[in-house]
């Protein structure tokens, strides 16, 4: 498994996508509307994650705040008139005030977080009481197809946590009423080559990457080849997301 990045390399994965993002996360949006569906109205939102905004233009409220690493996506965000509250800062130091928050949203961003029981008590705290947190994660089951390789050490994958483990750090962290739903969705493509560009196309490049720098020659990509190729259907070759919703609130006090 590939080790967690630090968040300047983030900001740098998710900063050179923000002009290809939007004709490649089809499955970000697909999830992020399932993620909204019967979403409580509030006076303010925090998207977390927000990247050009898809998620953002989507939330009722009043205020919509759309906080992102990369720079370049807020500003894509902005061009295409999704983001009216631009907010560049590092999910790791939220510069906002305890109890500001009516609502957090946070679609398929997370995972990216160095520790995410710490961060889950930073939402907890950022809301006001009765507060809701909705986000979307990756969870184990991601990417079956990869697995052989990931297992030989040809490719590294972002290690992915249980649903049931999430839920927990979520208890732990003070957040009630927790509600968890997985989805399970297949992505196809032409060719091996379209589906690892998938990952850089969209920033997520550590995800899904190429092992060991010594093993990107031809034979490295001969094997990768051979061992997507297994799975062609009439569709293409498929690559599987595993993925989490959860939903929680803090505790009215």
């Amino acid at each position: 498994m590939t080790r967690p990045l630090n968040s300047e390399a983030v900001a740098a994965c998710f900063g050179r996508a923000a002009q290809s993002y939007d004709g490649q996360a089809q499955l970000q949006q697909w999830v992020a509307d399932r993620l909204l569906a019967g979403i409580t109205p509030a006076e303010m939102w925090l998207d977390i994650g927000a990247g050009t905004g898809y998620a953002t233009a989507r939330l009722p409220a009043g205020t919509v705040l759309a906080l992102d690493l990369a720079l370049p996506m807020l500003k894509q965000g902005r061009a295409l008139g999704r983001i009216r509250h631009p907010l560049c800062a590092d999910l790791h130091r939220l510069p906002l005030r305890p109890g500001r928050l009516d609502g957090i949203c946070a679609n398929m961003a997370l995972q990216w977080s160095q520790d995410l029981p710490a961060t889950l008590r930073q939402l907890y705290d950022l809301l006001r009481p009765g507060g809701q947190l909705r986000f979307s994660v990756p969870v184990a089951g991601c990417f079956p197809q990869l697995a052989p390789l990931i297992h030989q050490g040809q490719l590294g994958c972002h290690q992915f946590s249980p649903s049931a483990q999430l839920a927990e750090d979520l208890a732990a962290a003070g957040f009630a009423q927790i509600r968890v739903e997985t989805l399970r969705h297949t992505l196809y493509y032409d060719t091996p080559k379209a589906l690892l560009g998938h990952f850089k196309a969209t920033g997520a490049n550590r995800h899904a990457s190429g092992g060991h720098q010594g093993l990107r020659g031809r034979l490295w990509w001969e094997q990768v080849v051979a061992s997507l190729e297994q799975h062609r259907t009439d569709a293409g070759i498929p690559l599987t997301w595993q993925t989490g919703l959860f939903t929680a609130l803090r505790s009215g006090e």
